[in-house]
């Protein structure tokens, strides 16, 4: 879990499946926001990419395919560069692994760009400032018009 601000979080949520264990891969992550909480207690989680479905539209790994997918057990760290881009690593758990085969692992940094990027707190901020403003000058053109 990786602190966006005082009240959100990017969260791994993740099984231990890999290619090689037979088991089916369920790699996400989520940002929990600890201020929403739903009827329940629990804090509003929204997804914010599925490791095992990330779009590689120019085939960078050379696989011949444009789906990458990240299987690892051990993501190890979540990184919030910017609204728009997560950095995503994992341990290569040398000299075992198993993530993509039954070998040691390679270390991975993925550099993801996010289809629904992530408000910063200060994009809330200016919203609201924007808002206000909006309304203070609606109001001032009522009045003065009267």
């Amino acid at each position: 879990m990786t602190a966006i601000d005082d009240h959100r979080f990017l969260v791994i949520e993740r099984n231990g499946g890999t290619f090689t264990n037979g088991t089916t891969p369920f790699k996400k992550i989520f940002v929990a926001d600890i201020s929403q909480l739903d009827a329940n207690g629990f804090a509003k989680k929204t997804e914010l990419v599925d490791l095992m479905n990330i779009a590689d539209p120019g085939d960078l790994n050379g696989d011949g395919s444009t789906l990458f997918t990240f299987p690892y057990v051990t993501i190890e760290d979540v990184l919030l560069l910017d609204a728009n881009t997560l950095l995503v690593i994992n341990d290569n758990n040398f000299p075992y692994g198993g993530g993509r085969e039954l070998a040691s692992d390679n270390t991975e940094v993925l550099r993801i760009g996010l289809i629904n990027p992530v408000p910063e707190p200060e994009t809330y901020a200016m919203l609201l400032a924007g808002l206000g403003l909006l309304g203070f000058v609606s109001r001032r053109r009522k009045r003065n018009a009267a």
